[in-house]
């Protein structure tokens, strides 16, 4: 799959700048050095503020989460709450985020969120400290889309996971962490691969079972899991249906996308377009993303796939 065409303008020119500033700058403050190079590649943190050192508790809805966990009408009530984004300070919108994310991994049975923390490695500037861990926008939202995908797929029974177009590798990693047994593989184009690589082996301590290739062809990889985010609503629908192709003949188990699933000119692929590559599998679970609680964001969708039997 070669010349690649993606939605994004200047493509190539956004390309080398992106390649140039990680020779020159490396990755010590990526995370917080929102350059022009980086936007569109899925680098750099969310809202870029000063750190909130927050150790203090951090409210009752904290604590309304153990007493009520399984109750329904709570559980659909503070799963609608986003219109409180409106008015939020960003250290309100932090807080509230982390206090979704942690209710929100207990009603889909993920790993919990107390198991995670951000490694801080590129210099995050939104950081909340909680009981010693560190949460960033980033990081609830990679955790959050995590715990959605666990009301379908029981990772404890997946062995490996593609990932193709994985931002600078942090989904991938949470994944990683919380369940340690799985092989990651991170599928992107090499200047993207290389950064992967070098957060990765910076990041997490069994980097030996992470393999990165730093293609944009799927080709005969077998694997449990196909997982994507945004990426392929860039692309040309024609490459998109390459890797689902791949993916359709590959993927053991499910393939799980966060899309917007809607057609742009003659780029995006609709959900008429997935289903229809996805030949092998049958659509079990489509809702709005729940990565985006709190954020201005793309109105992405959750789509999961699980092969037929």
């Amino acid at each position: 799959m070669k010349n690649k065409q993606y939605l994004r303008k200047n493509f190539k020119e956004k390309q080398y700048g992106f390649v140039d500033y990680f020779d020159n700058k490396g990755i010590k403050n990526f995370r917080c050095d929102h350059d022009n190079a980086l936007r569109g590649f899925g680098i750099g943190d969310l809202e870029p503020i000063d750190k909130l050192n927050t150790e203090k508790k951090l409210r009752l809805s904290d604590k309304l989460i153990t007493i009520t966990k399984d109750n329904k009408f709570f559980r659909k009530m503070y799963e609608r709450i986003a219109f409180l984004y409106h008015g939020m300070s960003l250290k309100q919108k932090l807080e509230s985020k982390y206090i979704f994310a942690k209710y929100y991994g207990i009603a889909s049975n993920a790993k919990p969120i107390e198991e995670i923390s951000d490694n801080l490695v590129g210099n995050p500037k939104n950081v909340l400290k909680v009981n010693g861990n560190s949460y960033t926008f980033s990081l609830l939202r990679f955790y959050l889309l995590y715990a959605q995908s666990c009301r379908i797929i029981d990772w404890e029974k997946i062995d490996s996971m593609v990932e193709v177009g994985g931002g600078f590798g942090m989904q991938s990693e949470i994944i990683k962490r919380l369940h340690p047994h799985i092989e990651n593989i991170l599928l992107d184009l090499p200047e993207q691969g290389k950064l992967q690589e070098k957060y990765l082996k910076a990041t997490l301590p069994n980097f030996e079972k992470v393999k990165i290739i730093q293609t944009d062809e799927l080709g005969e990889q077998n694997f449990d899991v196909l997982w994507n985010s945004m990426s392929f609503e860039r692309m040309n629908t024609k490459f998109v249906d390459y890797y689902l192709k791949d993916a359709n003949k590959n993927a053991k188990k499910f393939v799980c996308l966060h899309n917007t699933m809607k057609i742009i000119n003659e780029f995006g692929y609709s959900k008429e377009n997935y289903i229809e590559s996805l030949s092998n599998f049958d659509l079990t679970y489509d809702e709005p993303s729940i990565g985006q609680f709190l954020e201005t964001h793309h109105n992405l969708t959750c789509t999961i796939f699980k092969q037929k039997n």
